[in-house]
């Protein structure tokens, strides 16, 4: 407005809009963070699963349930032991308890969350999340929560791991590792090696690179 670039009325209404928003900001925040934990609660509420109502075996707990979560339940479901997933994506929440999935809408990375999914009673806790930062916040939270709790953890790489591990995750495993271990498995299957030989050269090299994982840690 001092130099003539825009006129007065407009520079004024900037001004304005402006101001108002530096005001309003907070208070949507802090509504928005409201509307969140009334969801969250509205979410625990409507649960109703057979993996929730079973009281007599404690379920395996899974904090994020994309595409690996989903997977690992699949198995869990197929070998007869009970999960609850915690899901931050409402979409995917929506989506799978209409299919019956046992699903809570939630951050697992809140300690009212791991209480409210009875984390002290839970078999295991599996953090599937590809957000790195939330399932480090996740693993802190659940090991401060239940120091006792066996807690497995997908990392990025291994120095994710590492960090994983470092916050509390009895096991985490690399993604880069897994994909490498799994082209080497189709690889040497491919290429006529025995199916027994493949699988046990695949478990020991696997073993290797988490004692690697596991060393680096303590080193560090």
């Amino acid at each position: 407005m001092q130099v003539g670039a825009i006129e007065r009325g407009v520079g004024e209404f900037v001004l304005l809009v402006t101001g108002a928003s530096m005001v309003l900001a907070p208070l949507v925040t802090r509504l928005a963070e409201a509307m969140g934990r009334r969801l969250e609660r509205r979410g625990a509420a409507e649960l109703e699963s057979p993996a929730s109502s079973d009281e007599t075996t404690p379920p395996v707990l899974i904090a994020g349930f994309g595409r690996v979560g989903q997977m690992l339940s699949q198995l869990l479901e197929a070998h007869g032991f009970p999960f609850l997933a915690v899901e931050r994506d409402f979409d995917i929440v929506r989506s799978k308890r209409v299919e019956g999935a046992p699903v809570l809408y939630g951050d697992a990375g809140r300690p009212e969350t791991l209480r409210r999914l009875k984390i002290g009673a839970a078999a295991a806790l599996v953090v599937t999340t590809d957000d790195g930062l939330a399932a480090e916040h996740i693993v802190a939270a659940a090991r401060s929560e239940a120091p006792e709790l066996s807690i497995l953890a997908r990392a990025r790489d291994a120095r994710h791991a590492r960090d994983l591990i470092d916050r509390g995750a009895d096991e985490a495993v690399p993604e880069a590792i897994e994909a490498s271990l799994q082209l080497a498995e189709v690889l040497l299957t491919g290429i006529g090696l025995p199916e027994e030989a493949v699988v046990q050269s695949i478990e020991e090299r696997r073993g290797i690179e988490l004692a690697g994982v596991r060393r680096n840690e303590a080193a560090n």
